[in-house]
């Protein structure tokens, strides 16, 4: 079964000037991911503002995704939604297109209680055979998914992990000291993915990556060294700073446009950033730079 440690990076969506999606722009940042050893994604999530493109859309995001990456590395797809039935639909659509797992947080805005979580998750996986990745993500779904219910969750057959970006350490901690070999704990905060590794993450699903794949994956290499680099660390802290100004990704498609990876587009009601938060931005992005 699929496993999941290390740097996975939540890849954004490229689009052109007309909004429409930008598919030899994906390419080309997918191959700008893996000349900075990073092999490990996620399409189609919420930094890849999954939930604004068409259904044909995601299909051929999908495979775009998976015919390039193909045997380097591994392929999760977002296959969020607000009710049971859609998710279902999406994750049997990743699962038609080989994904190799799948990415899915509680249902948005319907606000379900804690047995309807486990609920969920264990319909999605009485359907599917393909891996999923539990997403716990309440500034986005407005619930928590909590200790008891994760650890039922856990206990699924074909759930293979947790992203967890509330982040609760105490939670991880405690998961991560209960639960197999199989259920993987990641990160799912850029800002404090260095810090969640003290208490049993074995890796970040980082948005952040999309900028500094480098910085990440040389910051991991050298955490399973047995050392810390404070100086990544740093520029981890600051890069996250940064992209955190306003809802993620806008400030990170302005991020990645000064690198000419992509253009600064964003699909509506997403707007660029105004000119006071690019200043804040510019400005932080210049501290990394004596970092």
């Amino acid at each position: 079964m699929t496993k999941i440690d290390g740097v996975c990076t939540a890849l954004i969506t490229p689009f052109n000037d007309d909004y429409f999606v930008d598919y030899r722009g994906l390419g080309i940042l997918i191959e700008y991911q893996l000349n900075n050893n990073i092999n490990q994604f996620v399409v189609c999530g919420s930094t890849g503002e999954g939930t604004l493109l068409t259904l044909e859309e995601r299909k051929a995001v999908i495979k775009k995704s998976i015919e390039i990456v193909n045997k380097n590395g591994i392929t999760g797809v977002g296959c969020s939604a607000s009710s049971t039935s859609e998710a279902i639909n999406l994750v049997l659509m990743a699962q038609e297109y080989k994904a190799d797992f799948a990415l899915v947080a509680p249902p948005y805005y319907i606000k379900p209680t804690q047995d309807g979580i486990v609920n969920f998750y264990r319909e999605i996986s009485s359907k599917t055979e393909l891996p999923i990745v539990a997403y716990n993500i309440p500034s986005r779904v407005s619930v928590s998914i909590n200790f008891e219910s994760l650890l039922k969750i856990s206990q699924i057959s074909n759930v293979i992990g947790l992203k967890e970006a509330a982040p609760n350490f105490e939670t991880i901690s405690r998961l991560s000291i209960v639960t197999d070999s199989k259920f993987n704990i990641l990160s799912g905060d850029d800002l404090t993915f260095p810090a969640s590794l003290l208490y049993g993450t074995c890796g970040s699903i980082s948005a952040i990556a999309n900028y500094c794949p480098k910085v990440i994956s040389d910051f991991y290499k050298t955490w399973q060294s047995g050392k810390i680099d404070t100086k990544l660390v740093q520029k981890i802290v600051e890069i996250s700073r940064a992209s955190s100004v306003a809802s993620n990704p806008i400030a990170l498609k302005y991020m990645m446009s000064k690198k000419g990876l992509v253009k600064n587009v964003l699909r509506h009601p997403l707007l660029p950033l105004d000119k006071e938060k690019i200043k804040i931005v510019d400005s932080i992005l210049d501290v990394i730079e004596q970092v």
